[in-house]
């Protein structure tokens, strides 16, 4: 409510979408509430709500709300001219339930759901 009372406009990105349809966000109800009620303090507030969880186009307009599905890159589609996977890993650190760190080390990207069934690229597409 806070970008509605200095006159912010807000966009929204998130990995799965809030618009109620499909397999979204479990909480979009409280979401929608939310865009909702920083629109009825001021018009306009919450005008873009944006994810690619579903790697499809598919853009709607609820509540004064524009909902915009991004097909990022659909698995399999895009297919390198060289076969180069990938090296190295992702960082990670695991906490204990107090918050310290218990260990820190490298998951293999090529173990990855990512790694093992997409591909990523240095240019876009």
């Amino acid at each position: 409510m806070e970008a509605a009372r200095t006159e912010k406009t807000v966009l929204v990105f998130a990995h799965s979408s809030f618009t109620g349809l499909r397999n979204c966000s479990p909480d979009s109800a409280a979401v929608q509430a939310i865009f909702r009620e920083a629109n009825a303090i001021r018009p306009n507030t919450v005008v873009l709500a944006m994810n690619g969880h579903y790697h499809t186009n598919h853009f709607e307009i609820l509540d004064d709300v524009a909902f915009f599905d991004v097909n990022a890159a659909l698995f399999g589609y895009w297919s390198p001219t060289v076969q180069e996977h990938y090296s190295g890993g992702y960082p990670f650190i695991d906490y204990d339930s107090n918050g310290r760190v218990l260990s820190t080390g490298t998951y293999p990207w090529n173990e990855t759901y990512g790694g093992l069934h997409g591909w990523y690229f240095r240019e876009p597409l």
